[in-house]
């Protein structure tokens, strides 16, 4: 794992040529996208989206950056966001801090657990993968959004969240 500035989290996705907070403003590109209500199994829905958007195993280095710590109230953070103690100035994690973590092949089991976490917060963050390029937001506990350029992959991400009990709200 690698903790990003936001500046370099925005670097990270112009490399990648993945637009960047996509939620509330035009696509940069034909995408296909679904909003879900994550459903009573939120493991099994993100174990499902794991594995939908990153493969079985990780395949490529995915970014999750954080956009709203408001809800975060228990401690310990999960390994997964450990990193992110460094990178606030001491006035505590409830500061709002839009930075990222870069998770690696290596890192599967640790980027499922840091997507349980956000969910279970009821926080906000998007993860961003890429080839092909799929975005996920979380926000407020139980939404996500999915943005893809792949209808292949449009449609693995749609079976899998509606097998894992999440329930399709709104499609394009």
């Amino acid at each position: 794992m690698q903790l990003l500035s936001p500046s370099q989290c925005s670097d990270w996705l112009a490399l990648r040529r993945i637009q960047e907070s996509p939620y509330g403003s035009r696509p940069a590109m034909d995408t296909w996208d679904a909003q879900f209500r994550i459903g009573r199994n939120p493991h099994a829905a993100h174990a499902a989206m794991v594995a939908a958007v990153c493969g079985q195993p990780l395949r490529k280095d995915v970014l999750i950056q954080i956009t709203d710590w408001s809800s975060f109230e228990t401690e310990p953070l999960p390994d997964s966001l450990n990193l992110l103690q460094d990178a606030y100035d001491g006035a505590g994690l409830k500061t709002f801090w839009s930075g990222g973590v870069v998770f690696t092949p290596n890192d599967e089991l640790t980027l499922e657990e840091c997507c349980q976490f956000i969910q279970a917060e009821g926080m906000s963050a998007y993860l961003y993968a890429p080839s092909p390029q799929v975005t996920l937001y979380f926000w407020e506990g139980d939404i996500l959004d999915v943005w893809t350029s792949s209808e292949i992959s449009f449609g693995s991400i749609n079976s899998s969240l509606l097998l894992a009990g999440a329930r399709l709200i709104h499609a394009v």
